[in-house]
């Protein structure tokens, strides 16, 4: 790994066409003029903007901000424009032409000081990229579900056969080679003895009126190690892990080396189009029934189609996403313990939550629980198919109640935005933000919290009074480092907050029974990440940011007694 070299950029970050060539210079060949190094530039830009990783865009100015807010360019321009930046609308890998560029996620400012000081500072910003790579890997595997042989919104127009290494090293490391297997009859074999055939093909002994076989047929397996699709798995297999360690790739995935054979795939196909590799692996598929081969033979299948295309010497490798805000959301809603496709009763039956008398007013999920726009046209009713739907829903017990039967509730929209602030000089008190979530935002934040307050049961009751629901939170959470912001000592490291931080409209009731305003939480991305790789489910600690809170008595919360009569102060 000490030989892999490796270029970062950040997310959103303006780049000049100048920096560009700067940072891609010390990777070009030396023995290369400044003609055949621009050139070379505006190669690796174009393929870039084609995938689109990279967007072009023009300033209004001569000025190259941190995060992009110019007009998109679409169609040809020209590099040599001075208002033309470039910004990365992706978050991972990117290996072209020997080259490796690791994309970093916005919250990482100021990248170079951070490492600045650290012993073996290279070798740290390789952990931290891998550790990114293997978030980006169990999102992908959890919830992008790739479909082998199709191309999901990640392809793009590019010829990426990545995924399928990746797949199939993996597949190798559980499952082994494929062994192509026939079943067959044995005499006295180890197989199951299969009772037709060894009682109308054999003869048998009969003594005080009862047959003895001295001759057994059972059912056995026969393995071809030197089947064709044998050879060329393991010859596939050896391809990828050369390919792959040539540049450190594999080791940035975290993937171990295999070297089965000496041949190649070219050795096994010849063609072009691997035509005669693919026909063998296709007419396997048919007769193959086991999920996991399947899948395996599709894998194959895909990787000879991408390693065939007549377009892969101008093509590139990449593994990442142009998405990272549904990673950062997943891994919130992971490890937050979001529960909003359970069942109140799932809830209150895992001990979640205390809730004994709550009994069977609703059978519907949290989700499903936001009411459904009802449209009246013409004296008829008519519900809409879609509804409001938040991102991550947290309950728990109290851990302030010494009865242990009242409970919280949270709901949280992640945010992967950067806000930004600008203090004035002219009295005026409140500054300028920019970089913030929308007004739409804000109010459907809002309508999540009262379209749960409001909610009513069959049996007349109201959902969270019924659930007993003393406590809630509604917050947006943005990413930000912790060495950014210190925490206070006693709140959790993985998030932060401000005592008085928060987004209001004057408009929004807040009075008690009504949604309160949306407060302002940080979340540690590094530790997040960590729980997130682990598989730690947190819960409790969106409990204790409550009560932390509550406690200073900074936060205006949504209260309610469970006390006999307390009920009326539900809306």
């Amino acid at each position: 790994m000490s030989d892999t070299r490796i270029l970062y950029f950040r997310e959103w970050q303006g780049y000049s066409f100048s920096s560009l060539k700067e940072k891609l210079s010390g990777f070009l060949s030396p023995k290369a003029d400044e003609k055949r190094k621009k050139d070379k530039v505006n190669s690796i830009i174009d393929r870039l903007v084609r995938a689109r990783f990279l967007k072009a865009f023009r300033k209004p100015k001569d000025d190259i901000g941190e995060i992009l807010d110019g007009e998109e360019i679409e169609g040809d321009y020209n590099n040599d424009d001075n208002r033309i930046i470039y910004g990365f609308k992706y978050v991972g890998l990117i290996e072209i032409d020997g080259i490796i560029m690791y994309v970093y996620p916005k919250y990482i400012d100021n990248f170079d000081d951070y490492y600045k000081g650290i012993d073996d500072a290279e070798k740290v910003k390789i952990k931290d990229a891998k550790k990114i790579i293997a978030v980006l890997r169990k999102y992908k595997n959890e919830s992008l579900k790739f479909k082998f042989g199709n191309r999901d919104e990640e392809q793009l127009n590019s010829n990426d056969k990545l995924p399928f290494e990746l797949f199939l090293l993996e597949d190798y490391f559980k499952n082994g080679i494929y062994v192509k297997t026939e079943s067959v009859i044995v005499e006295n074999g180890n197989g199951e003895i299969d009772w037709v055939m060894t009682i109308n093909e054999t003869d048998a002994i009969i003594r005080n009126n009862k047959p003895y076989y001295t001759t057994l047929l059972t059912n056995d397996a026969n393995s071809d190690s030197n089947d064709f699709i044998t050879r060329l798995h393991e010859a596939i297999i050896s391809d990828i892990s050369r390919e792959l360690s040539k540049n450190g790739l594999l080791d940035l995935f975290g993937i171990s080396s295999a070297l089965l054979t000496p041949l190649k795939v070219d050795q096994l196909d010849s063609s072009d189009s691997k035509s005669y590799a693919i026909h063998c692996l296709e007419r396997e598929l048919r007769v193959q029934y086991i999920t996991q081969k399947r899948r395996l033979l599709k894998a194959l299948i895909g990787y000879l189609t991408a390693y065939s295309s007549k377009t892969r010497s101008s093509s590139f490798v990449y593994y990442g996403t142009t998405a990272f805000n549904l990673v950062f959301e997943r891994a919130c809603a992971d490890v937050f313990g979001d529960v909003k496709d359970k069942k109140p009763s799932e809830l209150i039956e895992s001990n979640m939550i205390n809730a004994e008398k709550f009994g069977d007013g609703c059978e519907l999920t949290l989700k499903q629980s936001i009411d459904k726009p009802l449209w009246k046209i013409g004296g008829k009713g008519y519900f809409a198919k879609e509804t409001l739907e938040p991102d991550v829903v947290v309950v728990g017990k109290n851990s302030d109640d010494s009865s242990n039967c009242s409970n919280y509730f949270v709901i949280l929209d992640v945010k992967y935005y950067l806000i930004n602030l600008k203090d004035v000089s002219d009295g005026d008190k409140n500054g300028h933000i920019s970089g913030q979530p929308g007004v739409g935002d804000i109010i459907k934040q809002y309508a999540y919290m009262q379209s749960y307050l409001k909610k009513k049961l069959k049996n007349g009751g109201k959902l969270l009074g019924s659930l007993n629901v003393t406590k809630t939170l509604n917050a947006f959470v943005f990413p930000k480092r912790k060495s950014k912001k210190s925490c206070a000592p006693e709140q959790s490291p993985l998030i932060c907050f401000g005592d008085d931080d928060c987004v209001s409209m004057s408009f929004f009731d807040s009075s008690p029974g009504y949604a309160s305003d949306i407060r302002i939480l940080e979340v540690d991305p590094d530790a997040l990440f960590d729980s997130y790789l682990k598989g730690e489910k947190n819960p409790d600690v969106i409990g204790k940011t409550l009560n932390q809170a509550y406690d200073k008595a900074r936060m205006r919360w949504q209260t309610f007694g469970i006390e006999k009569g307390a009920s009326d102060l539900l809306p």
